[in-house]
């Protein structure tokens, strides 16, 4: 496996070399015709055959530790097929709050079409409730949607600018992840205000990314919280590797090689300490 992950390592980077000098105006095409392809993604929400966008061994890592807990709060930078999912297994546990936070509109209304759905599929009983945020201007595009079942509450959060994102953590947790935008910021913003249990569980999704060892090679810029990795691995966590997306049973081939099947530094794990970072 090891010569395999070598050459599509390899054919990654040159393709993110290559980018580098496609015109401008060819790469918004592309993005706008990669946008309109969200249906795509839409439809996998709602499939229930589809297993989260995660590594199977990074995703029971985050289960399991929250099964043991009787009424968990999760938290979540970022919203996906894990909210589902995690809000799916909040109802057949029977208790538990889930919080998520998301910058793009169209799949935060996306997202509470499939959990209430999904709670309709279970046979539960539903309330959803929608507010709007008064305040700064930046507020009006702030809209929070409150789903609420017989024994578990999701709280979905749309926030357009970055302060407001970043800020929508404001409970404390038994589980937080991050796995959205901003990823900088929602970090340093967990060690200043510590929104985690003692004993809670932190997870940093791709992790990796400013390693110089990541698979697409270094990244920079807002890409690169190889610091931030720095700061929770002096707390006590640990980088860990992902044993592929697809590698669920009867997963079909959905993600780009190699990451298929070998996710180095998919996400890095604390297990949140009494103390703080200086």
């Amino acid at each position: 496996m090891k010569a395999r992950f070598m050459y599509d390592t390899y054919n990654a980077r040159l393709r993110r070399i290559i980018k580098r000098y496609i015109p401008t105006q060819i790469l918004k095409q592309l993005d706008q015709k990669k946008r309109k392809n969200n249906d795509h993604f839409v439809a996998q929400l709602y499939n229930p055959a589809t297993p989260p966008w995660s590594s199977p061994n990074i995703w029971e890592e985050i289960v399991q530790y929250y099964q043991k807990i009787k009424q968990p709060v999760i938290f979540e930078y970022g919203t996906g097929l894990s909210s589902l999912r995690h809000f799916e297994n909040l109802i057949k546990k029977g208790g538990g709050i889930f919080i998520g936070v998301e910058t793009n509109p169209d799949w935060f209304w996306a997202l509470i079409g499939a959990m209430a759905m999904k709670a309709s599929q279970l046979g539960s009983s539903l309330t959803i409730t929608k507010s709007l945020l008064s305040g700064e201007p930046a507020a009006a595009r702030a809209i929070d949607v409150s789903i609420r079942t017989e024994s578990v509450q999701a709280n979905i959060k749309l926030r357009t600018e970055a302060t407001e994102y970043v800020a929508a953590l404001d409970q404390t947790c038994d589980v937080i992840i991050i796995d959205g935008a901003y990823r900088r910021l929602c970090v340093n913003t967990f060690l200043e205000t510590g929104h985690l249990k003692p004993g809670g569980l932190l997870m940093l999704m791709e992790a990796g990314r400013g390693s110089p060892d990541w698979w697409e090679g270094k990244l920079y810029g807002e890409a690169d919280y190889s610091a931030e990795v720095e700061k929770l691995l002096a707390l006590g966590g640990v980088l860990m590797d992902g044993n592929g997306l697809d590698s669920w049973p009867n997963c079909q081939k959905r993600s780009p090689s190699p990451l298929s099947y070998f996710y180095p530094m998919e996400a890095c794990k604390l297990i949140y300490p009494l103390e703080k970072i200086d």
